[in-house]
């Protein structure tokens, strides 16, 4: 079994997609299903809606409150442009999570902004596209940024209470047409 957790928009094919937002469907139709190497279907600066909500999903629940599922059942999480959207204390409730209902040998996928080579493309050029990079579009209370991470501070909040991860990588995950830091860990 494979999470798509703050999935949005984008229902990832194979994947139970799951947002506090959105509409549950049994029947998604094909069109609005996608593969990590056509992720966004839309560029930068074309959202589909002008709210956010309107979108299909396979389950809606808080991931602030203990997950719908047992200990060491789920395959795979992924978490993308995501984690940056909680305070710190929430996401280490997040991550805590994600590692309960990971089996040995599960794979977390991540990525977030990355904040500093954001303001080192965009500062001279494009006040308002950092701006938004930065901050987020702020539709509603759900797309606001909260926190930044770099390697090192999500390495820390990945390891932290004792937390034992057999492999860490950064690396992209998936294409953006921003700065991001991706990575993939394994329990």
């Amino acid at each position: 079994m494979k999470l798509h957790v703050c999935c949005g928009s984008v229902y990832l094919d194979g994947y139970i997609n799951v947002d506090i937002q959105g509409i549950c469907s049994k029947n998604i139709p094909k069109s609005h299903k996608t593969t990590f190497n056509n992720y966004y279907k839309y560029s930068l600066g074309s959202i589909p809606s002008k709210s956010r909500g309107n979108f299909l999903v396979d389950e809606n629940w808080d991931i602030l409150r203990k997950w719908p599922y047992t200990s060491d059942i789920i395959s795979e999480v992924i978490m993308i442009q995501a984690i940056e959207h909680f305070l710190i204390e929430d996401a280490e409730f997040i991550i805590c999570e994600i590692y309960r209902v990971l089996k040995k040998g599960g794979i977390f996928l991540f990525d977030f902004p990355d904040i500093k080579e954001t303001v080192l493309r965009y500062e001279a050029c494009d006040f308002e596209m950092m701006n938004r990079l930065i901050y987020c579009h702020s539709l509603d209370k759900y797309s606001v940024h909260k926190r930044c991470y770099n390697e090192k501070s999500f390495t820390t909040l990945l390891n932290k209470n004792h937390r034992v991860w057999t492999s860490l990588e950064f690396r992209q995950i998936i294409k953006h047409d921003y700065p991001v830091i991706g990575g993939i860990t394994i329990k």
